[in-house]
């Protein structure tokens, strides 16, 4: 088959509407820093399951939180497709679905101009007769470079990242047809999967209440003298703490959650480790790995040695 131009591309997004069809949305973003690279990098990411159900439809699971939304509460960004905003940190967008599969007009990409051939590319099973074709754009705004892989029968972006691979959005495991209407509505499973989480909620606050939490004996500015417990698993350790940091006018650093998490364990990255806006520290002991997620500010590397010094002599 003769690769479509750009423009050819371009127009298939503009003109078939988003079908139904349900999978998995995973993101990729780098994260804020200080500007001279430190904290080292730790890049936030996301996996959502989602289903789609023309028009309006949506349903979508991370980290075990289900969200139903139709045509009054479902997603409506001001733009449409991928898009990111100017203010010097393009990453902390809202990550849905959408963003790849409603990319009718999108202004970013109506601007974009090709700095290559567009080129047929494997991905998965989509290898229909029209095929998965991938094009290198120049860009007009904060991402000065994308590659985009679009679904030419489908008319939807499977795949958008920077040549660096350090942003990329993506779609995977995709079935195109529409699951049933009551997989959109709140059922005796979806009630039983709150009453769950509340439960859980509770047991973590009770473990709050009657366990001592990990808090360093040394922190840069003050705390308020009452941590909460976020999110976690006491059975095995796993805690995440919010520090009740004090902010003060002195200095930026505004809030601050301490993550302990058995060796043995994956990577942390639920709850705020999500938001590329903030700074994330990430450290190992003998027993635990140590994250910091900061709003406003990292610490120093003096500051991050005493603090985790001081966690060890607690």
């Amino acid at each position: 088959m003769t690769a479509p131009e750009w423009r050819a591309l371009r127009e298939r997004l503009d003109a078939v509407p988003a079908p139904a069809l349900y999978g998995r949305y995973t993101v990729l973003r780098p994260r804020r820093d200080d500007g001279n690279g430190w904290p080292p990098p730790y890049p936030a990411r996301q996996d959502t399951r989602f289903a789609h159900r023309p028009p309006h439809r949506w349903r979508t699971e991370t980290d075990g939180s289900l969200f139903l939304s139709d045509e009054e509460t479902g997603p409506r960004p001001e733009r449409s497709g991928p898009d990111f905003p100017d203010d010097g940190f393009p990453w902390a967008f809202d990550p849905h679905p959408c963003r790849l599969t409603h990319c009718a007009y999108s202004p970013l990409l109506a601007d974009a101009e090709p700095l290559g051939p567009v080129r047929r590319v494997l991905y998965g099973d989509r290898e229909g007769a029209a095929g998965v074709w991938e094009v290198p754009l120049r860009l007009h705004g904060p991402v000065p470079e994308l590659r985009l892989a679009v679904d030419l029968a489908a008319g939807i972006v499977l795949d958008v990242r920077t040549p660096d691979g350090r942003y990329r959005e993506r779609l995977v495991d995709l079935h195109f047809r529409a699951l049933p209407e009551e997989h959109f509505r709140w059922s005796a499973q979806a009630e039983d999967q709150k009453r769950r989480q509340a439960a859980r909620a509770e047991r973590l606050a009770l473990h709050g209440r009657t366990h001592r939490l990990p808090v360093p004996r040394w922190w840069p500015t003050a705390l308020g003298g009452h941590p909460e417990l976020y999110d976690g698993d006491p059975d095995t350790g796993f805690l995440v703490v919010d520090l009740d940091v004090e902010s003060t006018a002195a200095d930026p650093l505004r809030s601050a959650l301490l993550v302990r998490r058995p060796l043995a364990d994956p990577p942390y990255e639920g709850g705020r480790m999500r938001d590329p806006g903030l700074f994330v520290h990430h450290w190992r002991d003998e027993w635990w790995h140590w994250y910091l997620v900061l709003e406003g500010r990292p610490l120093t590397p003096q500051e991050l040695g005493r603090t985790a010094d001081s966690l060890r002599e607690g």
